[in-house]
């Protein structure tokens, strides 16, 4: 299983999918590009990592959501363009340029000056996560699994 199945799995596992949206994704990845632009300010390179797995954490959650439903509506196109957005932002695109290329070539642009890679953030987002243990209610609220610790 590739690092993309695992998370599609690990997020079906948590009831991400199917008790999420692709527009609830879209916007989380939104959330995760502030935290990027944050740790680029800083030029915190594992920070930039995170965020950039991260991000793409959700986009894959997103897209599976949609093939599902075969649905995407104008709010989540407009989530969708909205990420496009901010990361050209981050990066000075010309307009021709940020229609030509998606999420990924963009993100890989912004992380390559950090000798970073995109499979290399997926990877270890993935690692982050994959432990996390909890559920997402069908009323979009997570649930973390509390876990006992010994007292003292």
């Amino acid at each position: 299983m590739n690092t993309h199945e695992k998370i599609i799995q690990w997020a079906k596992d948590r009831k991400i999918i199917p008790n999420s949206s692709t527009r609830i994704q879209c916007l989380k990845a939104v959330s995760e590009i502030g935290e990027l632009a944050d740790a680029l300010i800083k030029h915190d390179v594992e920070a930039i990592k995170d965020a950039a797995g991260d991000i793409m954490v959700c986009l894959y959650i997103a897209d599976y959501l949609a093939f599902e439903n075969r649905l995407v509506n104008k709010c989540e196109l407009a989530a969708v363009t909205g990420i496009l957005t901010s990361l050209s932002m981050l990066i000075k695109f010309d307009a021709v340029t940020l229609h030509s290329d998606g999420v990924d070539e963009i993100l890989t642009r912004i992380i390559k000056p950090y000798n970073l890679t995109l499979d290399e953030c997926i990877d270890s987002a993935h690692e982050v996560i994959k432990d996390r243990k909890g559920t997402l209610l069908d009323n979009g609220v997570f649930v973390k699994d509390e876990v006992q610790k010994e007292p003292f």
